[in-house]
């Protein structure tokens, strides 16, 4: 059994804690319970031009997307980017990964936006789009 694997199927039952490492990214690919052999890493969403072809390539992917985005933006892109992704696309939204005060929302996107708009904060935020493949 591949470690995404037994990541995916422990995720809900219990609560699952990324040891902190280098960098966000791959903390949040770790924990996201995807199959994370292939992904594509993407920084920041563009603020304004570019920006919907951004959220085409996550969603034309049949690997893993990850990106970041600021407290300040993050709703926008989550609304922003849903109905590039659809309804039954799986993401993860981590926020503050490593550090004492991390989140991590696991579901759908409109799941993972009604979590973050209910406990919006402070702090950078870590998505992960499942591939076309392991979502749908």
């Amino acid at each position: 059994m591949e470690g995404d694997t037994i990541v995916r199927e422990l995720a809900d039952a219990v609560r699952i804690v990324p040891i902190p490492g280098p960098c966000a990214l791959i903390v949040a690919a770790s924990a996201s319970g995807f199959p994370m052999n292939k992904f594509m890493f993407l920084g920041y969403p563009p603020a304004k031009k570019k920006r919907k072809r951004f959220f085409e390539e996550i969603a034309d992917s049949k690997y893993p997307a990850v990106f970041y985005e600021s407290p300040h933006r993050i709703t926008k892109t989550l609304r922003e980017i849903a109905p590039f992704i659809g309804e039954k696309r799986k993401v993860m939204v981590c926020r503050e990964l490593t550090k004492k005060f991390e989140s991590m929302y696991r579901g759908t996107i409109l799941e993972a936006l009604n979590r973050v708009e209910a406990d919006i904060k402070k702090g950078e935020y870590t998505i992960v789009v499942d591939g076309i493949r392991g979502g749908e």
